[in-house]
């Protein structure tokens, strides 16, 4: 996840997700810090298929990832997948991800199916966004 200050967005997997719109980043770092938490942004993990695979956020070592994608339109079931391969072929105990605005029905029997926690932020303020998210860590 690239940080740049002057436009105050992540760029997340080559899709922005506004920090405005549904959260800051410094709101999860102080999150995390405060329940004492190691984690990393922007972190690369090695899969079984030898692999790197880059997640946008990295609880401990490697246990939790999480991925933030942002879209126009509701993301579909390719989303999802992506996602599923790469949480699989790094061994995560859980994948968790995050979309703006919301998963189509396909994306959610997948990410069920798939045992991968969703967080939809589509009409979430910020302190539910952060709320849902540091619900899945804990």
């Amino acid at each position: 996840m690239s940080i740049n200050k002057n436009l105050n967005i992540l760029g997340v997997n080559s899709r922005v997700m506004q920090e405005e719109e549904c959260f800051s980043l410094e709101t999860i770092k102080s999150e995390l810090k405060e329940k004492g938490f190691n984690f990393e942004f922007n972190k690369s993990l090695k899969g079984k298929s030898n692999i790197e695979h880059k997640f946008d956020l990295v609880i401990s070592d490697g246990s939790i990832v999480f991925d933030f994608i942002s879209s126009q339109v509701p993301l579909d079931d390719i989303a999802v997948i992506r996602f599923f391969a790469k949480v699989f072929d790094v061994n995560a105990k859980k994948g968790v991800l995050v979309v703006k605005p919301r998963l189509r029905d396909s994306g959610k029997k997948l990410a069920k199916l798939y045992k991968i926690k969703t967080v939809e932020v589509e009409n979430m303020s910020e302190k539910e966004s952060i709320e849902a998210i540091m619900k899945l860590i804990t």
